[in-house]
């Protein structure tokens, strides 16, 4: 396994650290913002899915009148093997 040499560590410039830690910051800030747009989105999906369902419940919808009759009829099973009948 290789090590990282403490000597290099400490000829690297103040910069490189500034840079580093700077970077490190952003990320965070970055997965924060992330993760709070995520749980946003959730809670607005879930709130529009709540008021719909309220919506749906306080005002039922009134069953349709013009419902089409169902279909009376005969019906035959036809054997495959009488090829006259078809």
């Amino acid at each position: 396994m290789m090590m990282i040499d403490r000597q290099f560590l400490a000829r690297l410039p103040l910069r490189f650290w500034i840079q580093l830690a700077l970077g490190l910051v952003v990320l965070c800030v970055l997965a924060v913002f992330g993760f709070v747009l995520l749980l946003g989105a959730l809670f607005i999906a879930l709130g529009l899915g709540l008021v719909f369902q309220l919506w749906a419940w306080f005002h039922p919808r009134a069953p349709r009148r013009d419902v089409q009759p169902t279909l009376e009829g005969e019906y035959r099973v036809i054997d495959p093997s009488d090829k006259d009948r078809r």
